[in-house]
């Protein structure tokens, strides 16, 4: 994700990448803020951290992901050995939708622009040391106060999320 300054005037934002994924079972979604480092290493250890093993992964064709080769894949990374992955992409340059296989990006592309920047875009930005903390509440509401919950609930959802982010 890069903040673009109009007609090139302006100050330069220092890029950043939103990491996220979406279960699409719970429709519960994660997202994780990285500054700068877009490399396959950082990439491999968000995914170890925050992605059970076993899980299929569906990814965009970025150069971190997958190689021009498509036998190297997220599924058989060295660096991931033994977490059990598939993987499936889609090449946005040709698709939207992978044909061979149906593999898309959709739902969390559309969880950040359609939750999040309009969220950002409300509060007239927000400011890059505090974009991780920011999601880190967003992802908080959404994950224990969708429902509407009350009370107990509330408190509840917070030990939930100080349980998520820290650790026991």
């Amino acid at each position: 994700m890069k903040k673009k300054s109009k007609y090139n005037r302006g100050t330069r934002h220092e890029d950043y990448w939103l990491f996220g994924g979406v279960d699409r079972t719970t429709k519960q979604w994660f997202g994780v803020v990285t500054f700068g480092d877009r490399t396959k290493p950082t990439l491999l250890a968000l995914i170890k951290k925050h992605i059970r093993p076993g899980t299929h992964i569906i990814s965009d064709k970025f150069g971190s992901h997958v190689s021009t080769n498509e036998q190297h894949t997220l599924a058989n990374n060295d660096l991931l050995a033994g977490m059990r992955y598939t993987h499936s992409w889609v090449n946005h340059s040709e698709n939207f939708v992978n044909p061979r296989n149906g593999a898309h990006t959709q739902q969390i592309e559309g969880v950040w622009e359609v939750r999040i920047k309009q969220y950002i875009k409300a509060m007239r930005g927000v400011r890059k040391e505090r974009i991780p903390a920011f999601l880190d509440e967003y992802l908080w509401r959404s994950w224990y106060f969708a429902s509407g919950a009350k009370g107990k609930k509330y408190f509840k959802g917070l030990i939930l999320g100080i349980r998520h982010k820290y650790g026991q």
